[in-house]
């Protein structure tokens, strides 16, 4: 790497880099540069592009952006209009031919559940059924716990509600299941019509079978 090195004129140290210096080291004039001193002297070491770059950009992603795909259950055609971009686009995020920014791998991380401080649900629909409501008091819980200022008596308030909608939605539940279950059982008045019958039955042919004695 190209070192330049400033002999120190008295105590004052300037910032500025003559021209010529910047043309030695094949800068502009907005070019990061290392500005250090070394017994006296001023060394201007220029910030490798390469480098810079390298901590910029994050590392080429591509199962990350796969793994999205299949979590979301879309073909790389749906999903690439999902996020509005063409289907080449997003095959080479895939491909991890195009690296993804940053804000895409925050996002990504949070589809998949695997950002580091945070988490995404979704958000839950404005339905009636109990089990929609469960899914709304629970999110409110969720992001009252989180919040920076949390109260016992909200929070618990919160938790009621939330208890509230699980009993509503276990016994909806427990209902259809007895439902499906008492359909799938036979009727009882027809068992014991059958059974009737086959006694009948069998009263008729032991008649026939003494009287034919």
């Amino acid at each position: 790497m190209k070192q330049i090195a400033i002999k120190k004129s008295g105590n004052s140290v300037t910032v500025r880099i003559p021209s010529p210096i910047l043309k030695a080291l094949s800068l502009n004039v907005d070019d990061p540069v290392n500005i250090d001193m070394e017994n006296g002297r001023i060394v201007i070491t220029p910030v490798n592009p390469v480098d810079e770059v390298t901590e910029a950009k994050p590392a080429v992603a591509g199962s990350l952006a796969e793994a999205v795909r299949v979590h979301m259950g879309l073909t790389q055609q749906g999903i690439a209009e999902y996020f509005g971009i063409t289907l080449s686009a997003w095959a080479k995020k895939e491909q991890g031919i195009n690296r993804l920014s940053v804000a895409e791998q925050h996002y990504f991380q949070l589809l998949i559940n695997q950002h580091p401080d945070y988490v995404i649900v979704r958000r839950p629909t404005d339905g009636v059924t109990p089990l929609q409501k469960a899914s709304a008091a629970a999110t409110n819980l969720a992001v009252y716990l989180s919040g920076r200022l949390v109260l016992p008596t909200e929070a618990n308030s919160l938790l009621a509600t939330l208890a509230g909608c699980v009993r509503e939605f276990s016994e909806e539940w427990q209902a259809e299941l007895d439902q499906v279950i008492g359909s799938a059982l036979p009727d009882e008045a027809a068992v014991l019509k059958a059974k009737l019958d086959e006694l009948l039955a069998e009263n008729a042919d032991l008649k026939k079978r003494l009287a034919n004695k």
